[in-house]
């Protein structure tokens, strides 16, 4: 969240190097409020819910990543439409999404001991 704050104040913290209010209002900026939405569900299911263990972890990870490209794809298909945005913003990202998952849940079962 603070990251977002920083780029519309015009630091440069956004990979893009965009600044300004234009970060709200771009083509990312679904995909930054998904970051966020996917941060608090994960930040919520880890205090409050009883997952433990790689597999419940990974779980979350994927449907905080589901929030993430609802967010990112709803967004972008408002401005160029479902097809190119599936294209563009879903597609080539996808698969990555259970390995970096995988990655993020080895880490929390092991670092968290």
């Amino acid at each position: 969240m603070l990251i977002l704050g920083y780029a519309v104040l015009g630091l440069p913290v956004l990979s893009t190097g965009a600044v300004g209010y234009v970060v709200l209002a771009g083509p990312t900026a679904g995909y930054l409020a998904g970051f966020v939405l996917m941060a608090g569900f994960i930040g919520i299911a880890a205090q409050h819910l009883a997952v433990s263990g790689f597999w419940g972890r990974f779980g979350v990870v994927m449907l905080g990543n589901v929030l993430l490209y609802m967010a990112g794809v709803g967004f972008l298909g408002c401005l160029v439409g479902w097809e190119q945005a599936l294209a563009m913003g879903l597609w080539p990202f996808v698969g990555a999404v259970p390995v970096k998952a995988a990655l993020a849940a080895a880490v929390a079962t092991r670092g968290l001991h």
